[in-house]
């Protein structure tokens, strides 16, 4: 339970990064995926849950997988992550160490 109070705190501090009307939403398409050459440099790993749950992952604007559902390798370092559900979204810059950062929770918000 302390963990889930710490996650839930870490989001509300996250926030959400500017208004839905300046993301454009359009070119988050899960087919643009991290190359075979960023693969091999993903060495940070990340567990994220979302409210509401099963957003779509992006990295840089890179599909790396599904929320709730896996864990995701992403590259260390300062990262933008955008995660997409239907009309939710959360969108912020993280930094990610080398090895496992996770879990996180998340709370979207409405488009």
């Amino acid at each position: 339970m302390k963990n889930l109070a710490i996650a839930l705190c870490a989001a509300a501090v996250l926030g959400c990064a500017g208004s839905s009307g300046s993301i454009d939403f359009s070119h988050y398409d899960k087919n643009n995926v991290m190359s075979d050459f960023e693969r091999e440099r993903a060495t940070a790993n990340i567990f994220i849950t979302t409210e509401p749950p099963g957003a779509d992952i992006f990295m840089d604007d890179k599909y790396v997988g599904e929320a709730n559902k896996e864990v995701v390798n992403v590259l260390p370092g300062k990262r933008v992550i955008t995660l997409i559900n239907d009309e939710y979204y959360f969108q912020d810059t993280l930094v990610f160490q080398p090895g496992s950062n996770g879990p996180r929770e998340i709370i979207l918000k409405k488009k």
